[in-house]
């Protein structure tokens, strides 16, 4: 309210697995070499010590995000054209708000408060993004998008992905998981077939791209 913004949507998502939670840190985050480098985990260091590889930083993230007894996260969707304030200015305040609110301090809150202008995305989408994703050796921190995460979060087929059984039955960071997940996050930033409107009801629901059949890529030959 401070911030002139107002929340359109909020739901939670189940996430029924400790390997869902991981899955859904590297899809909100996609792109960010931290996923991998770990390297903000000084931040916030683990009463264990810091996670192995593969995916070290997601797993810092999941460990600091998904504890408790409540660990069902919501996703929270926010019109922002009338914002008095820049939200990305403001994240470590509502990053300190949800954390009282949650009891996680610190980085248990995530938040995707990115720079959404056109011309970022058209550069991510042309190549610029792409060029370094998933290299894991720096501290990038600007690869996400409010689109692509409320599509993870909240289209059906995403969710009934990240929560798959058939997941946990092959190697993590390994060939055949690292294809299916490629197209996974690419689908994710797939742009609309055509432009949505917020007062076209159900029409809208043909013109976002179809979901792979994810089954189909993990029974593909190596």
């Amino acid at each position: 309210q401070d911030a002139g913004a107002t929340i359109v949507h909020e739901a939670p998502v189940e996430l029924t697995t400790p390997l869902a939670e991981l899955l859904a840190v590297m899809a909100l985050y996609d792109g960010e070499d931290w996923l991998e480098s770990n390297c903000w985990y000084m931040e916030q260091p683990l009463p264990t010590g810091p996670p192995e590889g593969p995916y070290a930083g997601a797993k810092w993230k999941r460990a600091l995000c998904f504890r408790g007894e409540s660990r069902t996260p919501h996703a929270i969707v926010v019109d922002v054209s009338s914002a008095r304030v820049s939200l990305w200015r403001d994240k470590y305040a509502i990053r300190s708000k949800l954390s009282q609110l949650s009891g996680n301090p610190g980085n248990s809150c995530m938040h995707l408060t990115d720079d959404q202008s056109g011309g970022v995305l058209a550069a991510f989408r042309g190549g610029a993004g792409a060029g370094r994703r998933g290299g894991g050796g720096g501290m990038a921190c600007d690869d996400s998008y409010a689109y692509a995460c409320a599509r993870a979060l909240l289209h059906p087929k995403s969710v009934a992905w990240l929560n798959s059984t058939r997941l946990g039955e092959i190697e993590l960071g390994g060939t055949k998981f690292k294809r299916a997940w490629a197209r996974y996050t690419s689908w994710l930033h797939e742009a609309p077939v055509s432009p949505l409107r917020r007062d076209s009801g159900n029409d809208d629901a043909g013109k976002w791209p179809a979901a792979p059949d994810w089954d189909a890529l993990l029974d593909t030959e190596e």
